[in-house]
C-alpha cells in the first residue's frame, strides 16, 4: 500500500526520471501551501469587505491542511474562491519553434 506522497514521488519518477523521496514531496507541498496562504492573505486584505468576513475566511484557511490548500478543488469548495490561473505544463512544447536557420530543411538558404 502506498501513501499519497509515495504515489506522487512515483509519478514524478515516471514523468521526469528524477527521484524524489516521500519526505521531499511532503516538504515541497508545505512550501507551496505557505506560498498560497501568503497570496490568499494578501488578496483578502485588499478586498473591500467587513473585518468579520476577512477573519472568517482566514480562519477557514487556517483549518485546512497543506494538501487541501495546494489542491485547487479543495480551495474552491472550502473557501468559495477561484484559484489563480496558471500556465499548463509544457510537456510536449519545443524550445525552438521551427527549423534552425542554416539547417537542412530551413527556408533561409
Amino acid at each position: 500500500m502506498y501513501g499519497r506522497n509515495e504515489l506522487i514521488a512515483r509519478y514524478i519518477k515516471l514523468r521526469t526520471g528524477k527521484t524524489r523521496t516521500r519526505k521531499q514531496v511532503s516538504s515541497h507541498i508545505q512550501v507551496l501551501a505557505r506560498k498560497k496562504v501568503r497570496e490568499y492573505q494578501a488578496s483578502i486584505k485588499a478586498m473591500n469587505v467587513d473585518q468579520a468576513s476577512k477573519d472568517k475566511a482566514l480562519q477557514n484557511m487556517a483549518a485546512m491542511s497543506s494538501a487541501q490548500i495546494v489542491s485547487a478543488t479543495a480551495m474552491q469548495s472550502k473557501l468559495g474562491i477561484t484559484p489563480i490561473p496558471q500556465a499548463p505544463y509544457p510537456g510536449t512544447a519545443r524550445f525552438w519553434p521551427g527549423p534552425l536557420p542554416g539547417q537542412p530543411g530551413s527556408s533561409q538558404e
